[in-house]
């Protein structure tokens, strides 16, 4: 496959790969024989079903396998960084990343999933991304053998091409992907928020309109208007009548409309069985305007009702009951409207019977329920009523699902635009290899909640920024690569700092302000989007980024300085191995710069050093040594 790609669509210094060749590790796992049923505890046990199709995980339904039989496995534990791609069922080739939100300290997979653990020389994000990619899922499947149940085999690797560039390009790629996606998640967020509050409006428009608040003023809560009275099902129908008990086939003369067909008070045409037995056809053939309510299904369920419009020509099943209403009594919307209100299904929760996995309501129950009856004419005004509002929010709701659908294009665009070379401008990329590393995205989420948290305390500007942001990296030992320097005030990252308060004003997650001697930072606008993401990232560091905010917060930039240089030159010796003695430290704080005798004096040194050791506020001798 390699040999077929065409090397002039890659930037120069990119090659084609393929997945075997960054591909360190293939493994898959196992669970004991017979199977993991009745087992509550233990290691967990990670299969497809686990895997979600954003590239995490979902573990409502985790299962485990024995603590003995794990301990004995040698393949098939999971690492912070693995790939996992599903090898076999329906969703073979999904795939998911086990990255520093992954809840569990020691888990397993089974023998549906792979692992696939990469080189060195290549970051795992960027092949994940690029397995997870519509492309790359493509490729994956073009091994695929076997029927619907079938899977693929080990020789996947060799089917997955990977377009690679230099590792700080692949890093910058990463970047420049999570931040887009970040933003894209926060937009879909939205969408799904006004999603639901659309679902509470139709609730609120149904219950307005069976409590008379459509047709009539100044109705009393928890009384009918005038004219309206309480009636029953049974009171409004002539009968209530079961659906067709015979066997349906997957073609044939007439489509048997069963209960998946209802879909929001209307039936949906899709996924049809069929039946040519004329008895049942000219018994259940439905009429223009029949309501059928579902009788039996899960406990969310039952109770759904639809109205048929004469659509097509069809029958009904055994698991719906139309009910045979008195048509000068009721109207077919109005009755079909009201049995998918909350009130008919709290109703209709207090009268089901309980089997394995479903309830049912059958038709002596059905005729049972309350119905509040207007007059006909009223009842066909609130029809009208209903409708004309409940058509504002369907075309909403249309609108928003063809947003969603836009935002899932746009998030293989941007994978698309990435593996091409495309996302991050080879200009911007050489720049950042020849002044600065590229800036992972979780330490741009850290720096914002760092202002968003304290950016109202008088003393937080920049050189305070600074000095504590340096104290959070290292007292919560971040993952990442960081590059603090030897600068007067104390430990600075210069190419951090000066590359994210363009960005950060560029973005409007902050901006600087001069209030005396201090560049203040105050959030912007789009602070909230950034910083939204700090869980996913900081979940297992929150404690400890918690801690140092609360014993920086409202001391000045003087007292901010001598903690961060002090702390930096008491880390540096236990990186070095070297003695640590309060004397040792006040020597090396004060040949930090000449700018510390000016300005500090040993007694507040010894001071800091004591409050300290106090309140555990202790370097470990992590990362690197600044000098």
């Amino acid at each position: 496959m390699i040999e077929e790609q065409n090397i002039n669509q890659l930037p120069k210094g990119w090659k084609w790969e393929t997945l075997r060749s960054v591909c360190k590790e293939l493994q898959s796992g196992k669970r004991p024989k017979g199977g993991v049923q009745g087992i509550d505890s233990g290691v967990p046990s990670i299969g497809a079903e686990h895997l979600d199709v954003n590239g995490g995980f979902r573990f409502s339904k985790i299962k485990y396998v024995p603590n003995e039989f794990a301990m004995q496995m040698k393949k098939g534990i999971i690492q912070k960084d693995d790939i996992i791609v599903v090898k076999d069922g329906a969703t073979t080739g999904k795939a998911s990343f086990v990255n520093k939100t992954f809840p569990f300290d020691f888990a397993v997979i089974n023998e549906h999933v792979f692992i696939i653990r990469v080189t060195e020389d290549v970051l795992p994000q960027y092949v994940f991304y690029k397995i997870w990619s519509s492309k790359g899922n493509k490729e994956i499947l073009e091994d695929f053998r076997g029927a619907a149940q079938g899977g693929i085999s080990s020789g996947f690797v060799d089917k997955v091409t990977i377009p690679l560039p230099p590792k700080p390009t692949q890093q910058a790629i990463v970047s420049k992907i999570e931040e887009l996606f970040s933003e894209l998640d926060k937009g879909i967020e939205q969408l799904k928020t006004t999603q639901q509050q659309l679902k509470t409006y139709r609730q609120s428009v149904l219950k307005w309109a069976f409590e008379g608040k459509l047709t009539n003023e100044n109705v009393n809560e928890g009384e009918l208007p005038e004219g309206w009275q309480w009636s029953t099902i049974g009171n409004i129908s002539t009968n209530v009548e079961y659906g067709s008990a015979a066997k349906s086939k997957e073609q044939g003369k007439m489509p048997v409309l069963r209960m998946g067909n209802i879909q929001n008070g209307r039936f949906d045409w899709e996924d049809l069985v069929y039946t040519d037995n004329e008895d049942e056809i000219k018994k259940y053939l439905l009429k223009k305007n029949d309501v059928l309510f579902n009788r039996t299904n899960s406990a969310e369920l039952v109770g759904k009702t639809a109205i048929y419009k004469g659509e097509y020509p069809a029958i009904f099943a055994g698991y719906l009951i139309r009910i045979n209403r008195i048509e000068n009594l009721i109207n077919a919307d109005y009755l079909n409207y009201y049995l998918n209100t909350k009130a008919a299904k709290q109703y209709g929760n207090t009268v089901r019977s309980f089997g394995v996995n479903q309830s049912n309501i059958n038709g002596t129950k059905l005729k049972t329920y309350p119905v509040p009856l207007p007059p006909i004419e009223e009842q066909n005004t609130i029809v009208q009523e209903i409708e004309s509002r409940l058509s504002v929010a369907d075309k909403m709701e249309e609108s928003i699902n063809q947003r969603l659908q836009q935002a899932e294009a746009l998030r293989q665009s941007i994978l698309k635009k990435a593996f091409e070379g495309k996302l991050v401008a080879t200009d911007t990329i050489e720049i950042i290899k020849e002044t600065a590393k590229v800036i992972p995205f979780e330490r741009k989420v850290l720096a914002g909640k760092i202002i968003h948290l304290l950016h109202d305390d008088k003393y937080f500007g920049l050189t305070k920024f600074q000095k504590i942001f340096y104290l959070v990296e290292n007292f919560a030992e971040v993952p990442y690569e960081t590059s603090f320097i030897q600068e007067m005030a104390g430990p600075y990252d210069k190419e951090f700092t000066t590359a994210f308060r363009k960005e950060m004003q560029e973005k409007d997650w902050a901006q600087e302000e001069q209030r005396g001697s201090i560049t203040k930072f105050i959030p912007g606008e789009n602070i909230g989007s950034l910083i939204s993401n700090y869980p996913a990232y900081f979940r297992d560091k929150g404690s400890q980024i918690t801690f140092v905010l609360k014993q920086l917060k409202d001391k000045s930039t003087h007292q901010a300085e001598l903690i961060a240089t002090l702390y930096a030159v008491w880390n540096n010796r236990l990186i070095k191995k070297q003695p640590v003695k309060i004397d040792m430290l006040v020597e090396d704080f004060f040949n930090w710069s000449a700018k510390k005798k000016d300005e500090f004096q040993k007694e507040e040194v010894f001071k800091t050093y004591k409050w300290m050791k106090e309140v555990r506020f202790v370097p470990k001798g992590f990362g690197k040594t600044i000098d």
